[in-house]
């Protein structure tokens, strides 16, 4: 069972940090004035229940994960997340963080990963 720990939250959605990547994921979202307001960009689209799969989408073919995708047009960095509904409520868990996607495509390295994850377990309430 992963370990993880609550960052956001409103009544329909909860946000968390795998333990295992938070200081890599949040050192990231903190670095500069530029991630911290697309992290709260990305954060509120969310929260609010809206849709923009521009910055947060269904990884094509992996059940139940998710990428937040930062400057899609730049750097293109993504963190790979897990998304469950319990009791109305979608919890989001951000578990690994990836910078600088080259292709349109998930490439292996990526795709290992991606594998590996998918299968991490977490007990939500």
């Amino acid at each position: 069972m992963q370990e993880l720990i609550e960052i956001d939250s409103s009544n329909k959605v909860k946000i968390y940090c795998d333990l295992e990547n938070a200081e890599s994921i949040l050192e990231y979202l903190q670095q500069d004035e530029k991630h911290k307001k697309k992290y709260r960009y990305i954060k509120n689209v969310i929260l609010l229940g809206f849709s923009n799969t521009n910055i947060y989408r269904k990884v094509i073919n992996l059940n139940k994960l998710y990428e937040m995708r930062f400057f899609p047009n730049g750097d293109n960095d993504r963190i790979y997340c897990k998304q469950y509904e319990i009791n109305n409520v979608i919890h989001i868990v951000m578990i690994e963080l990836f910078l600088g996607k080259k292709t349109k495509k998930i490439d292996k390295r990526i795709k290992n990963r991606l594998d590996i994850i998918k299968n991490y377990n977490y007990e939500l309430k």
